[in-house]
């Protein structure tokens, strides 16, 4: 099969690398994130959220206080901590389940003085005790630094109820303008 073959492959893989499907992002897509340094933004408890099921769900906040606009688009990263800030073995998955919507994420401009939102969910403990969970640390899509968020006794977010508990596993929603959109 010689040199026939050969240069098919070759312009095979020019036009795989010149689709558009593959093309790397552009610099507009470089400066998500850019203009959200971590001091700039500020994390809060959002209003609870009543569930029907075995589920405890937080809305979190994210609030730009800096005076130009911040852009976003994907998942937050998330660690929950006990109370001496050691890493709780959750096991984190970022997309929707009973509770939490499972739409992709979207660009999102936060703009000067505004909040977008994020949510996490898990299931109740039904297995064993719990170990509280009483600190959060995210980092935001697009950023290096994270943001913590201390979270008040009597959170309705039970804590981590040990490997292989249902109520081990932490859903999390993409970030988002909107907080109705988040919740089903």
């Amino acid at each position: 099969m010689g040199p026939l073959r050969a240069s098919w492959i070759v312009v095979v893989s020019g036009l795989l690398l010149a689709s558009p499907a593959c093309a790397t992002a552009g610099p507009r897509d470089n400066l998500l994130g850019d203009t959200c340094g971590g001091s700039k933004l500020r994390l809060e408890l959002g209003k609870p959220i009543d569930e029907v099921t075995g589920q405890g769900t937080l809305l979190v906040a994210v609030i730009n206080s800096s005076p130009q606009s911040c852009r976003l688009k994907g998942y937050p990263v998330i660690e929950l901590l006990d109370r001496r800030n050691q890493r709780l073995a959750f096991v984190y998955r970022n997309r929707g389940d009973m509770m939490l919507t499972d739409v992709a994420p979207r660009l999102v401009t936060i703009r000067p003085g505004m909040h977008a939102y994020f949510a996490i969910n898990k299931y109740r403990c039904d297995l064993a005790g719990e170990v509280p969970v009483s600190r959060m640390r995210v980092r935001l899509p697009g950023l290096s630094s994270r943001l913590v968020l201390d979270l008040p006794q009597g959170t309705r977010f039970s804590g981590y109820c040990g490997p292989g508990d249902p109520g081990s596993i932490v859903h999390i929603s993409p970030v988002a303008i909107v907080a109705a959109t988040l919740h089903r």
